[in-house]
C-alpha cells in the first residue's frame, strides 16, 4: 500500500485492530514512516517511526479527516 503523508488511516495487524487512527506525519525516501498514533477517550497521542518491513506488516485503511 502507499502510505501518503498528511492521510489518516486505521491499522490492523493480522485482523486485529493496533490503532483506530494514525495521521501520517512523514514518509521518507527509504520508506520509514512516522506516525502520530491516537488512542483513548482523550485521544493521547504519540509518534512512532515504522520501518518499511513493519509497514508491510501492517493492514492499512484510509479514513475520513
Amino acid at each position: 500500500m502507499n502510505i501518503q503523508y498528511g492521510k489518516k488511516y486505521k491499522i490492523r495487524e493480522k485482523g486485529s485492530l493496533y490503532c483506530e487512527r494514525v495521521s501520517v506525519d512523514h514518509v521518507s525516501s527509504r520508506g520509514v514512516v512516522t506516525v502520530t498514533m491516537y488512542s483513548g477517550a482523550g485521544w493521547y497521542s504519540h509518534r512512532l517511526d515504522l520501518t518499511a518491513k513493519r509497514v508491510a506488516e501492517l493492514e492499512w485503511e484510509e479514513v475520513a479527516k
